[in-house]
């Protein structure tokens, strides 16, 4: 149901130009990216981790979406709510990638640019990683975002106030990516995504765990 819902607001309700103009620069960002700096894939991965955060938040925390974090009467509905924006999350970072690199065959079939090949264990298991913290810090920070106006008039002073006070809102987000990043890339320490997969998994099982709490006791 959340997934559902989640699909047609984000394409359908805030389906502006605004939105889709936004897929296309991260369409192209990164197939800039992987095409000019393909060697440094600490920072595509980094890239790709601030991406997934991003939706993360922004489908949850939005005041667009951030009613639906107060309006659980049952387990069943926290169940199919955390479910449901985790898969968004990925779907959408995972679709992100794919068309990227189905452009990158494209151009590189044509000889335009050299064939990319990156590790993608690394970028999945580091995915599962910070997705699975997010579902943490959300638990702890889930006060609404205000959304910016869409449209052509822009009010410059809204605009920087509601960026420092979102920018504020990632704070717990940016330090948990860079742990990660510093963990795969600066210590080179070696997970593998079984390991990964648990930690994402456990981290939702808390989520459920303390929204059910939570609701049981206001419920008493």
């Amino acid at each position: 149901m959340y997934f559902i819902k989640t699909c047609k607001k984000f394409f359908v309700n805030d389906g502006s130009y605004d939105i889709y103009g936004f897929l296309f620069g991260l369409i192209f960002i990164f197939s800039f990216a992987l095409i000019s700096i393909k060697e440094w894939l600490w920072l595509i991965s980094f890239s790709i981790d601030i991406l997934l955060s991003t939706i993360f938040r922004y489908i949850t925390t939005d005041e667009e979406y951030n009613y639906e974090l107060k309006t659980f009467d049952k387990p069943s509905n926290i169940i199919d709510y955390i479910l449901s924006k985790n898969l968004f999350a990925i779907l959408f970072t995972s679709l992100i990638i794919i068309i990227v690199f189905i452009i990158l065959e494209i151009l590189s079939s044509l000889d335009l640019t050299t064939k990319v090949s990156v590790d993608l264990k690394i970028i999945i298991t580091q995915m599962f990683f910070v997705l699975g913290t997010e579902n943490i810090i959300i638990i702890f920070f889930d006060k609404a975002v205000k959304s910016y106006n869409s449209g052509s008039k822009i009010d410059i002073y809204e605009y920087v106030s509601i960026g420092i006070e979102n920018f504020k809102g990632i704070i717990p987000t940016l330090i948990s990516n860079i742990i990660f990043l510093l963990i795969f890339f600066y210590f080179k320490i070696d997970i593998s995504i079984i390991v990964a997969t648990v930690y994402f998994i456990g981290c939702i099982l808390v989520f459920v765990f303390y929204k059910s709490r939570y609701l049981f006791i206001n419920k008493k």
